[in-house]
């Protein structure tokens, strides 16, 4: 782990947008991949699997970095309450893409602030708990790989 931290800390922005896009990609993709494969659907696999992923990792981009640096993010709660912020950001930054494409796809027939509300309010109620916990283990994650450097290092004062 000595090496994944040493990269971790290289490039915090990238190593938090990564972590949070692949999580992002690959809990929408087990859950609707199969189906959207089986119709052949291109805007399908657009809305529910692209885009929670690059939602999530533009949320880690923005966002996520602190949890790269033991020195802002002390403790591990502090981890776990950046990674649910994160994972709350992916969901403001996914509603509006979603409705958007989904206006495009269907012009005339979607109020676009609409769909937005709708989309924030139904996926609260289906997956919040998931996202928020899943969130949080992965900001708890990012921090304690970079923590683990640190504590393999030798203190100044030992032998």
């Amino acid at each position: 782990m000595r090496s994944t931290g040493a990269l971790v800390r290289r490039w915090p922005r990238v190593a938090a947008a990564v972590s949070f896009g692949a999580v992002g990609s690959v809990i929408p993709a087990t859950w609707f991949l199969p189906s959207v494969l089986s119709r052949r659907d291109g805007a399908a696999l657009l809305l529910f699997v692209v885009f929670p992923g690059a939602a999530a990792t533009l949320a880690g981009g923005l966002v996520g970095a602190p949890l790269c640096d033991p020195a802002r993010i002390v403790s591990q709660r502090e981890a776990v309450i950046r990674g649910v912020g994160v994972a709350t950001l992916a969901w403001v930054i996914f509603a509006p893409m979603f409705a958007a494409f989904f206006a495009y796809t269907a012009p005339g027939r979607t109020n676009v602030l609409g769909m937005v509300i709708l989309v924030l309010t139904f996926s609260v109620l289906a997956i919040g708990g998931v996202a928020a916990l899943v969130g949080g283990a992965v900001g708890w994650l990012l921090h304690h790989v970079v923590s683990s450097q640190d504590a393999t290092k030798p203190s100044s004062g030992s032998w």
